[in-house]
C-alpha cells in the first residue's frame, strides 16, 4: 500500500487533509509550517509572500497562494486570524472569490490536490511529498 491510501481517492484525500490540519493547531506557526510544506511539495504552483525586509531575522509568512488548474487557493494573515479564500479563474481573470472557514479551505484544497494527483505521476509524487 502506498502513501496515498492504496489507490483509494477518499483515503488519499483524508491523508492530505490530516497533514494540513496537523499544522493548524497553532495558528501562530501554521502559516509558516504550511508554506514550507507546500513550497517543497508543489514547486512552481505555490507563491509565498513574507513580511519584512532582507535583513530581518525572522520573516513571517504573510500570504500563501496555490494555483491548481482554474482555482487559486489563498491564505493570508488578518491580524491574529487567518483569512482563507478560493478564487475561480479563467485565463488569468478572476470570475468568483469565495471566503471560507479554514477547515473548509483545507478540505477543498486537499480534495483538489487528490483529484489532481490522479491525473499525472508528477502530481502524485508531489502529493506524496506533502503527506510525508
Amino acid at each position: 500500500m502506498d502513501q496515498l491510501g492504496g489507490g483509494d481517492p477518499a483515503m488519499g484525500f483524508e491523508l492530505v487533509a490530516a497533514s494540513i490540519r496537523a499544522d493548524a493547531s497553532d495558528l501562530k506557526t501554521f502559516m509558516d509550517a504550511l508554506a514550507v510544506k507546500l513550497e517543497q511539495a508543489l514547486p512552481g504552483m505555490v507563491l509565498v509572500e513574507r513580511d519584512g525586509g532582507l535583513f530581518r531575522k525572522e520573516r513571517k509568512v504573510k500570504a500563501i497562494r496555490v494555483q491548481l488548474e482554474d482555482r487559486m487557493y489563498e491564505l493570508s494573515r488578518a491580524g491574529l486570524q487567518v483569512e482563507a479564500k478560493v478564487s475561480h479563474q479563467v485565463r488569468g481573470i478572476t470570475l468568483k472569490n469565495e471566503v471560507l472557514r479554514l477547515e473548509a479551505w483545507i478540505a477543498e484544497l486537499s480534495h483538489h490536490l487528490t483529484r489532481h494527483a490522479e491525473s499525472s505521476a508528477e502530481a502524485r509524487a508531489a502529493l506524496e511529498r506533502l503527506v510525508t
